[in-house]
């Protein structure tokens, strides 16, 4: 599946050269779906691409359509693991939104279990309930790891005893007027009840304002704190292992 990174001058840049060049190994892979490309959540994808503080590369357009499902996915987790051949983990993340995005972090959370490549954090724009049981069920397998009457059935559905499984942050977006956001927050709490370092970012509205309404200044406030998160928890430079 091929990927682009989305360029960007370093004149449009805020930061100083020095900041850019140390960042320049930090990558975010943006996963979306077709739908997008005529909502405002476009608009907010193309502002995020155009104006983060990070290379921010598109894993390409995700299929909801019946058998393409699979797929998808599975092209979804072949972008991460091209971007992923190429750099530390640690100094990538994700972005996704609820949907086929949300179910390929769902494999990929679940690989990492199995020793597979994490990102160094991972933002979520919208409230997805499969990758809340997805971590559920990860920290049920933590629970059971080493129990021995656990083993057998680990085995059988294709894990292995792993070593410590170590999260990678994460942040849901949720926009103010979300019908969902109280959920959100309870799947939030239980999360971090189950020490999953998961935190929630209420948002000023964006996807369902008029268009009218959707000012620069509203979106570039979302992409900073989107920055700042990632800012935060990705290694700014960290070799690859071979």
């Amino acid at each position: 599946m091929d990927i682009h990174a989305n360029g960007r001058s370093l004149a449009s840049d805020a930061r100083t050269s020095d900041a850019f060049a140390s960042k320049r190994k930090q990558q975010i892979l943006h996963l979306r779906e077709p739908s997008w490309e005529t909502s405002r959540l476009s608009r907010i994808a193309r502002h995020i691409q155009q104006t983060s503080a990070f290379s921010i590369v598109s894993g390409g357009a995700i299929s909801r359509r019946g058998n393409r499902r699979r797929m998808s996915v599975s092209s979804a987790l072949a972008a991460w693991r091209e971007i992923e051949a190429t750099a530390n983990s640690v100094c990538l993340g994700l972005i996704a939104e609820p949907g086929m995005a949300a179910a390929a972090v769902s494999c990929i959370l679940a690989d990492g279990w199995k020793g597979g490549a994490l990102p160094g954090a991972i933002a979520l724009i919208g409230y997805d309930q499969q990758i809340v049981s997805t971590c559920l069920t990860i920290c049920t397998w933590s629970q059971s790891q080493g129990q021995s009457q656990n083993h057998t059935r680990m085995t059988k559905v294709g894990l292995t005893d792993p070593v410590a499984f170590e999260w990678p942050p994460l942040a849901i977006f949720i926009e103010a007027d979300d019908p969902s956001i109280a959920e959100c927050a309870r799947a939030c709490r239980k999360l971090r009840a189950a020490n999953v370092p998961i935190r929630l970012e209420i948002v000023d509205p964006f996807s369902n304002s008029p268009a009218e309404d959707l000012t620069d200044a509203t979106i570039s406030e979302f992409v900073s704190e989107v920055d700042a998160f990632f800012d935060a928890h990705l290694a700014a430079d960290f070799p690859k292992m071979r």
